[in-house]
């Protein structure tokens, strides 16, 4: 039923990553992505390579209730006073279990410097089969 589908989908986690950008052209020293979700605040390391900066280790798992998702990227630019440098929303409509989506999503330049072939690239894994610990849930697969 359809209902049993949505609670499914309410413990199921959605796991972002942001990986990587490429022609921010900016100076140095650093470029770090940040966004907002359910009220908290996510970034990434700031990575010194400011024309492509890599973040390979920002994983964030967000809460999933089976709706669509949208999320507005902010590309920032470190230095004495952060500069927000570039910006992307990304909607996803639908997660299957498992599939990681990779896809690399074109940025709206807000300073000079910032090329029109600027972008992120943003991964997107609906995690399968996360079920919450409790009192009386036998460990091991389901029989």
């Amino acid at each position: 039923s359809p209902q049993s589908l949505k609670s499914a989908a309410v413990i199921m986690p959605v796991v972002i990553e942001v990986l990587m950008g490429r022609h921010f052209f900016v100076e140095p020293p650093n470029c770090y992505v940040t966004f907002t979700y359910g009220g908290r605040d996510y970034n990434t390391e700031t990575h010194e390579n400011a024309t492509s900066p890599q973040w390979p280790d920002s994983k964030h798992e967000l809460a999933y209730d089976g709706q669509a998702i949208s999320i507005d990227f902010a590309i920032m630019h470190r230095g004495k006073d952060d500069v927000k440098i570039a910006s992307v929303t990304v909607k996803w409509d639908l997660f299957l279990p498992g599939l990681r989506k990779v896809q690399d999503y074109l940025v709206t330049p807000l300073v000079p410097g910032v090329k029109d072939t600027a972008a992120i690239r943003v991964a997107a894994t609906l995690q399968p089969g996360f079920v919450p610990k409790g009192p009386g849930r036998p460990e091991g697969p389901r029989r």
